[in-house]
């Protein structure tokens, strides 16, 4: 019975992970995340919406072949954002404008658009005149403007207080 057992556990630990394990977003992180980046964010205080519906991409099946290495499944749609971007001190620079939401796949995890009725924090990348929106297949680029979430952010943002809430 022991050797029945210690051969399945060694079958079942040579599989595949097949969960994707996701930090639940934070305003700090995402803070944080964009400032330690190579590339340019723009922290926005907004709401999304769209004129039609959302591109989605297409993952494969579990258990299916993966994409070639280097290719990912990719969906665009623009999308208007309008708000208030992150200043020096406050959330004091008006934004609206059009951004490209661009949803992506992890293996057969694909992210999911942000809320499109509710106030959110975004980390909008910039390149060049184009902004894109990425919330990522954990959703670590958008998260509800709560007041806490704002609050935490600004303490981070003007005095250096930056711990994760989670």
């Amino acid at each position: 019975m022991h050797r029945v057992l210690a051969v399945l556990l060694v079958f079942l630990a040579a599989q595949p992970a097949l969960a994707l394990s996701c930090l639940r977003p934070d305003a700090v992180r995402l803070y944080k995340f964009a400032e330690e980046s190579d590339a340019l964010y723009q922290i926005v205080l907004g709401r999304i919406s769209a004129a039609g519906p959302i591109n989605r991409p297409e993952a494969p099946e579990m258990g299916e072949t993966p994409f070639p290495e280097g290719e990912t499944a990719v969906a665009t749609t623009t999308v208007r954002v309008t708000g208030v971007a992150l200043g020096r001190r406050l959330f004091d620079t008006e934004f609206d404008r059009e951004v490209t939401l661009e949803l992506g796949c992890l293996g057969p995890w694909c992210s999911d658009p942000p809320a499109m009725d509710k106030d959110l924090i975004l980390a909008i990348r910039v390149e060049g005149e184009e902004r894109i929106l990425n919330p990522g297949v954990c959703s670590e680029a958008s998260v509800l403007g709560t007041i806490g979430a704002i609050d935490r952010l600004l303490d981070c943002h003007i005095n250096g207080h930056c711990p994760d809430q989670f």
